[in-house]
């Protein structure tokens, strides 16, 4: 297990933390949309698909249009921070 020492100064701001929202899968394992940044057409995305044994991790871009569909018919939700 990994011990993470973080102090107060490099804890980000609200305002810099990445919204996080969890993908629905048949998966027992849980997989991760992470919004990078925003732009005027999207947003730029990292998606984390986890496994037993390793992780698949890539960056995207996805249209607002895609993403609003998504978060509106539950196939993404957003996690609490």
């Amino acid at each position: 297990m990994l011990n993470w020492t973080i102090l107060a100064s490099d804890t980000p701001s609200k305002e810099q933390r990445m919204k996080q929202f969890a993908i629905r899968s048949t998966g027992t394992e849980p997989s991760v949309l992470e919004l990078i940044s925003e732009t005027e057409g999207g947003f730029y995305v990292r998606i984390v698909h986890r496994h037993e044994e390793w992780e698949d991790v890539r960056e995207e871009f996805l249209a607002k249009d895609l993403f609003d569909t998504c978060l509106r018919t539950g196939y993404i939700m957003e996690m609490s921070a």
